[in-house]
């Protein structure tokens, strides 16, 4: 019983001495507010331990080191209960034979008859991440915006490398550009927004458009925005700034899979 005990013990303190070293080693990014940096440490905890779970459950012959991260992700989301917004219509349906999901007003403000639309795209190191994942963030968005906000299921590497991420994103914007009045939304006004890899896939994908003579209303690149509002909570958001988790996401996905994404 003594031996038990001892065991346990140095297995007590193996565990807790990882835990203190990854809190503590945690890079900070230069700019990050200070506010937001014992999150960070702990959120780069939990980061380190869903890669350990995920490959100790791949080395026992559970799944793969990726499915298995993606498993986690998706367990940790459903954590957060996202009251549904019934001022809106929201629906799954394909644009460009691209999942989509559509959260459109139920009542358009003033006397317009078709709305700005929002194309967003989710972040998550081009490897991770869902429209699930966004889902509160992206209907709150439209909610309070008075959009029409379109999240993109595009498709993840490494099952499917680059430019496929990319195509899909050009598909459905392009598609909304030539017959947004099907969705009512007005064509003259459509933005791309995209957080982390989102954003980054926004970009690529409004300079494609502007080397093609097309015009978009805006691109916007999410990362600097806190997804924790201090006076008013958003449902279905983290504790994390976007520029934060993003950070750790991305960081995560080059150093497991930098050779998987091309």
């Amino acid at each position: 019983m003594v031996t038990f005990f001892v065991v346990l013990a140095a297995i007590l303190a193996v565990l807790i001495t990882i835990i203190l070293r990854a809190y503590f080693n945690q890079v900070i990014p230069e700019g990050l507010p200070t506010d937001q940096h014992q999150k960070l440490r702990i959120f780069g905890i939990v980061i380190k331990a869903m890669g350990t779970v995920a490959y100790t459950a791949s080395r026992l012959g559970i799944g793969d080191l990726i499915n298995n991260l993606r498993r986690i992700q998706m367990a940790l989301g459903r954590l957060q209960k996202v009251p549904e917004e019934t001022s809106l219509q929201i629906e799954d349906t394909m644009i460009a034979d691209v999942p989509v999901r559509v959260y459109r007003p139920k009542q358009i403000r003033g006397d317009a008859t078709k709305l700005t639309g929002v194309v967003f795209l989710h972040g998550g190191g081009w490897i991770f991440g869902s429209i699930d994942m966004n889902h509160g963030y992206t209907q709150n968005l439209a909610k309070s915006a008075g959009v029409v906000v379109v999240s993109v299921r595009y498709r993840l590497a490494p099952e499917n490398p680059f430019p496929a991420a990319f195509d899909d994103c050009c598909a459905v914007v392009k598609t909304l550009l030539d017959a947004g009045d099907n969705y009512g939304i007005d064509a003259d006004h459509i933005v791309i927004a995209g957080s982390s890899a989102g954003g980054t896939l926004a970009a690529a994908v409004a300079l494609h458009l502007r080397n093609e003579k097309k015009t978009l209303a805006g691109q916007v690149k999410l990362d600097i925005i806190n997804f924790k509002n201090r006076e008013n909570d958003i449902p279905g958001t983290g504790i994390l700034s976007c520029i934060c988790a993003g950070y750790l996401c991305f960081k995560m996905a080059v150093s497991l899979f930098a050779n998987k994404l091309f």
